[in-house]
């Protein structure tokens, strides 16, 4: 598997909107889970799924990685 050199996307495809999804979804899921979470938006072809997480480290205040 490799990236593709694209470095844009778009406007409303499949990835970006996936993108948008995964994001709301990291947001929305801050508060519930403080110190880490991982999603993945599956698309219809495996180039428009896109994956994320976000990790609060444990030196850092929990009401700043909410």
């Amino acid at each position: 598997m490799s990236c593709s050199d694209v470095n844009e996307t778009t406007p409303n495809s499949a990835y970006q909107l996936n993108t948008r999804t995964l994001l709301s979804y990291l947001s929305s899921n801050a508060t519930a889970n403080k110190e880490f979470y991982n999603t993945t938006v599956a698309g219809k072809n495996h180039s428009d799924t896109v994956y994320g997480m976000y990790m609060c480290k444990g030196d850092v205040p929990a009401h700043l990685c909410s």
